[in-house]
C-alpha cells in the first residue's frame, strides 16, 4: 500500500489569520471589533479603549551590507634554500595567494546587501499601532507613523517609515504580520493593491476555512473600499 502523505492540521497561524479575518470584517463595517484575546503585557497600551489586539514573537529584519569590501591582506615573506626550501616556499607563497583571493571575495560578498536580522522579541497590536518588546527596549509604531506596507511573503510584512533614528525600512516577521498590515491599511490605506485585489491573504487560505469548518465572515480576501469608515470606538 502506498504511504499517505501526513495531514495537515490547523495550527496556531491557522487560528491568528482566522482572527484577522474577524477583525478585518469589522473594522469593514466600521464596527469595534467584537471578539478580543486576553493580552497582558509588562505596559499599558495607547489605544483608547486600553487593550491589545493580540501579541505574539518577532524578528525584525533589515536590508544592509555586512562589510565594506575591505580586507586585511597577508603579505609575510617566507624564503628558503635548497631544493626542499624552494618547493616549501612556492608552496607558502601560492597558499597566501589563495588566502589572500578568498578574503578578498569574502569581503565583495559582504558588500552585497541582505535581509539581517536585527532584533526579536515580542509583538503587541492595538487598533492605533503596534509595539516591539525586546531585550534592547520598547518600541512603539502609531499607524500613523508607517508611511508605506505590503505583505511579502505569508507571516511577513515589510513597511517604511520614519522612526526615532530616521527614515527605516523593515520586514517583521511574525504570525500576527497579516493583522498588523491589515489593521495598518485599513485605517491609512484602504485602496492598498493588495486590500483591493485579496493578495493580503495567503493563496487559498480561506477555501482552507471551508474545508476545516473555520467559517470566518469574510467571504473574499478582496476587500472593496468603497463605503468603508473606520468605527469612532475601537
Amino acid at each position: 500500500m502506498k504511504p499517505q502523505p501526513p495531514q495537515q492540521v490547523w495550527d496556531s497561524c491557522d487560528s491568528a489569520l482566522w482572527y484577522t479575518c474577524e477583525i478585518a470584517a469589522d473594522l469593514m463595517a466600521g464596527r469595534r471589533p467584537g471578539i478580543t484575546l486576553d493580552v497582558v503585557a509588562p505596559f499599558p497600551p495607547d489605544a483608547p479603549d486600553g487593550w491589545f489586539w493580540a501579541s505574539g514573537d518577532f524578528a525584525l529584519y533589515e536590508l544592509r551590507a555586512n562589510g565594506d569590501g575591505s580586507y586585511l591582506r597577508n603579505q609575510g615573506f617566507f624564503f628558503a634554500t635548497g631544493a626542499l626550501g624552494l618547493a616549501a616556499t612556492a608552496a607558502i607563497a601560492m597558499g597566501r595567494a589563495a588566502g589572500n583571493n578568498a578574503r578578498r571575495r569574502a569581503a565583495i560578498e559582504a558588500t552585497t546587501p541582505r535581509w539581517t536580522a536585527i532584533d526579536g522579541g515580542h509583538l503587541y497590536l492595538a487598533c492605533s499601532g503596534f509595539k516591539m518588546h525586546s531585550a534592547t527596549g520598547l518600541f512603539p509604531w502609531a499607524y500613523s507613523d508607517v508611511d508605506s506596507a505590503q505583505m511579502v511573503a505569508p507571516q511577513c510584512v515589510s513597511f517604511q517609515g520614519l522612526s526615532s533614528r530616521g527614515p527605516i525600512s523593515w520586514v517583521v516577521s511574525s504570525m500576527w504580520a497579516e493583522l498588523l498590515f491589515i489593521t495598518w491599511a485599513l485605517a491609512r490605506h484602504p485602496r492598498h493593491p493588495q486590500v483591493v485585489s485579496g493578495g493580503w491573504l495567503p493563496p487559498g487560505w480561506l477555501q482552507r476555512c471551508k474545508t476545516y469548518g473555520q467559517h470566518t465572515r469574510l467571504a473574499t480576501a478582496a476587500l472593496a473600499s468603497s463605503g468603508f469608515s473606520s468605527p469612532s470606538a475601537h
